[in-house]
């Protein structure tokens, strides 16, 4: 578990963004003074709509249309004229104002995935004309919370020189930097380590809970919205240090729709070669084909969009000091499906389901680095990946100030190594500082396992004057199976001088040695959280708001056998947060955010810490020069 305190100060007119930030070495403590994006948001897949009507009284009802699905709510404006629409689908909304049944204003208004449109109507010609001269008809910047980040649409970056992924997309935010491709080229968030952030899809989090590094992988047309949070997490979620990113997909209308897409990509360049591969050797080619269709299965009431993706991706990568080339393929065939039911205009089910399940097979052979000549085939091996998602949300308005949300949803992910020569021991020799292979293994080990996230949350949004209310709970209870050995149930090492094991000539007469390690590690293990929270956002008046939560967040971490082996309980995270907007226009706000935050204990620790771990190592005299037929070493004797 890692706790992280972070505070932050910005400055937002609508432009774009210059963030400084300095980051503690304990707790990492953030001040931001700059520019940001014109969106900020909540961290959620949904958006609402406020606004006031000047010259309102009792009589007064706005009444809210979905202009795609045709789907309309009503509700009356306060004793101030202010109302507010709360869990709304992205898309354009009709605002008209009601006076005697009579529409007497009317504004069109784009919500936004986690963003608050703030529009301002008025009952007669004279107040509305004097708004239109003022320009205050719908706010150029979202005033509503104290947040950092990017919102943005898969329609522009369409426009855009951006990769078609989520990665690529993070990087378009303020504060966000590419990480090592070590680490499967991840983002950092303002200093987080790559490991810190969040992924979700239409509420379902899709994170890698065994290391936190990456996320299920969803082809880009998939995606309506792409929502990159880079600070001010309110208390309603957790789980992350780093950034969140949070995605929407699309969904179905009124209008049938339908179309598809071809894409290649080709490698023009490599990398620079290193001491361990030769990188100008690289060759990298990608074919994507997509097949959709949207429209309405019942006009005004259930919708549909369906996806289907193939996808091929052919690279070629060689060692320097490996003595190994591969040559290595991936197909995918990627299947998804979003429906939206409108049990009545206030009563709403979605349903998400998709399966990213892939196959890379990399190709082993042996490797000349002088004369870049490839030698003898050693097999292959799989790495499966991905596996089947779905979500379930039921959003309910049961008043005009009291709505309700539930949510369950899977998560799966393949996590299976696979060598074709699972039979063959792992042999590799030590020369003088490397450790090559001489085996015909593709690869040194065998990997099953798959993880799954069964995830429920409850939320609640009250409606209270100038006060927004919203508490609820969510849980995560997550399984991680792993079986790890090594190829062969063995991996030898082969040293002819000696120099490794530093065995002695008592030990070792015939001056050579070989090392047996024996290892198989594996099981079954748990990690489950929860938390409890409370968040208000008080409209002080139309220039200052206030926001103030508490999250207590619970960690367990379980063993092979089921028992617990770390608990962590009532973690409690406070957020606190201030908008002011200068001039009451909805075109610049100042904000300030304060809130500590937690992190769980990552999955793979249980696996290395608590599994039922056999590792043995032998050592045996050797002549220096028998091996059997697969490598390894025979004439051996027992040190």
């Amino acid at each position: 578990m890692v706790g992280k305190l972070i505070s932050a100060l910005s400055c937002e007119p609508s432009a774009t963004s210059v963030t400084r930030k300095f980051i503690g070495t304990i707790a990492s403590i953030t001040l931001l003074f700059g520019l940001a994006t014109s969106s900020a948001f909540a961290q959620s897949s949904e958006g609402a709509i406020r606004g006031t009507v000047s010259g309102a009284d009792s009589s007064v009802v706005i009444e809210i249309s979905d202009t795609s699905r045709g789907t309309s709510k009503t509700s009356a404006v306060d004793a101030d004229g202010s109302f507010r629409f709360s869990s709304l689908p992205p898309g354009s909304y009709e605002v008209n104002v009601l006076q005697g049944g009579n529409v007497v204003d009317t504004q069109t208004v784009d919500v936004s995935m986690g963003g608050t449109s703030t529009v301002y109507l008025g009952v007669d010609a004279s107040t509305i004309e004097q708004i239109i001269v003022t320009g205050k008809r719908i706010a150029a910047v979202d005033t509503s919370i104290a947040e950092s980040g990017l919102v943005i649409g898969t329609d522009e970056l369409l426009d855009m020189p951006v990769g078609r992924d989520l990665t690529s997309v993070s990087l378009l935010a303020p504060g966000v930097h590419k990480g090592d491709t070590a680490f499967d080229d991840n983002t950092s968030f303002a200093g987080a380590s790559v490991a810190e952030n969040t992924s979700y899809i239409n509420g379902l989090n899709t994170t890698n809970f065994r290391n936190g590094l990456g996320f299920s992988k969803v082809p880009f047309e998939f995606y309506e919205t792409l929502q990159i949070k880079t600070g001010g997490y309110s208390a309603k979620y957790g789980r992350a240090t780093g950034g969140v990113m949070n995605a929407r997909s699309k969904s179905g209308s009124n209008d049938f729709k339908a179309g598809t897409n071809i894409y290649y990509e080709s490698q023009l360049g490599t990398s620079p070669n290193t001491y361990a591969a030769l990188n100008d050797e690289d060759v990298s080619n990608d074919a994507n084909f997509d097949l959709y269709a949207s429209g309405a299965i019942i006009k005004d009431r259930l919708f549909y969009y369906a996806l289907y993706n193939r996808g091929d991706t052919n690279d070629e990568y060689y060692g320097r000091i490996s003595g190994r080339g591969y040559k290595a393929n991936t197909a995918e065939d990627f299947y998804g499906v979003k429906l939206d039911a409108y049990i009545t205009d206030n009563h709403r089910l979605e349903y998400t389901n998709f399966s990213d399940s892939r196959t890379n097979y990399e190709d082993a052979y042996e490797y000349d680095a002088d004369t870049r000549v490839l030698g003898d085939y050693q097999g292959v091996t799989e790495f499966r990946s991905g596996g089947d998602n779905w979500i379930a949300t039921y959003t309910g308005n049961l008043t005009d100030n009291l709505t309700v949300s539930a949510s369950y949803g899977e998560n799966e992910a393949n996590r299976t190594t696979l060598p074709g020569t699972a039979d063959l021991p792992y042999v590799a020799r030590y020369n003088g500082g490397d450790f090559t292979p001489v085996s015909a293994t593709a690869s040194a080990f065998i990997d099953v396992g798959t993880d799954k996230r069964e995830m429920t949350r409850f939320d609640v949004s009250w409606s209270i004057g100038d006060h927004m209310i919203d508490f609820g709970y969510d849980e995560e209870t997550n399984t991680a199976v792993n079986n790890t050995t090594f190829s062969g149930g063995q991996y030898w090492l082969l040293d002819e001088g000696g120099a490794y094991s530093g065995c002695t000539p008592a030990e070792c007469p015939s001056g050579s040695s070989v090392r047996l390690r024996t290892y198989i590690s594996g099981g079954t293990f748990g990690v489950n959280t929860n938390a409890l929270y409370i968040q208000d956002t008080w409209d002080f008046n139309e220039k200052l708001s206030f926001e103030a939560g508490l999250r207590s967040e619970n960690f367990e971490n379980l063993n092979a056998s089921g028992d617990t082996f770390i608990k962590i309980d009532n973690q409690i995270a406070p957020r606190l947060a201030v908008v002011y907007d200068p001039n009451g226009d909805g075109k610049q706000k100042f904000f300030a955010n304060w809130g500590l935050y937690y992190l769980p204990i990552a999955g793979n620790t249980n696996i290395r810490m608590s599994a039922g771990e056999t590792y043995i190592h032998d050592y045996f005299d050797w002549d220096g020069t028998c091996l059997n037929a697969n490598n390894s070493p025979c004439n051996i004797a027992s040190t």
